[in-house]
């Protein structure tokens, strides 16, 4: 009896392992997939295009960045309350300036040293306010 729930429990163990392997694979190639989708959404946005983000980990995904390019394409909101300074801002800053120059963007970031980091590396937009 005991060996049979070894064999139960060692076979449950490898078809779990075996399941998220399917489950890792399936996310590479869902982001992978929906890198072209982003790319491909801001095809002939030249600012957009040169702009370099780190997509993914802590910022947004692919999926989140289309998104957000659909939101602000189709929408174009004028008014921008955006939580937290990061990647998203660079976009959000970056549309606005050279495509939505009429709308008005506030960040909340509550990191002092995070501002002063960002700062240095980035400028934000005329409209694009911490």
């Amino acid at each position: 009896m005991l060996q049979k729930l070894r064999k139960l429990l060692n076979l449950n163990k490898d078809i779990n392992n075996i399941n998220n392997r399917l489950i890792s694979i399936e996310n590479r190639v869902s982001e992978t997939v929906w890198a072209n989708i982003y790319h491909d959404s801001i095809r002939g946005y030249v600012e957009l295009e040169k702009l370099p983000l780190n997509i993914g980990r802590w910022a947004g995904s692919y999926s989140f960045f289309y998104l957000l390019n659909r939101v602000l394409k189709d929408f174009k909101p004028k008014n921008i309350l955006e939580l937290g300074l990061g990647e998203s801002t660079k976009f959000i800053s970056t549309y606005i300036e050279n495509y939505l120059p009429d709308t008005k963007h506030i960040i909340s970031e509550h990191d002092e040293e995070w501002i002063t980091n960002f700062n240095e590396k980035f400028q934000l937009s005329k409209n694009s306010s911490i």
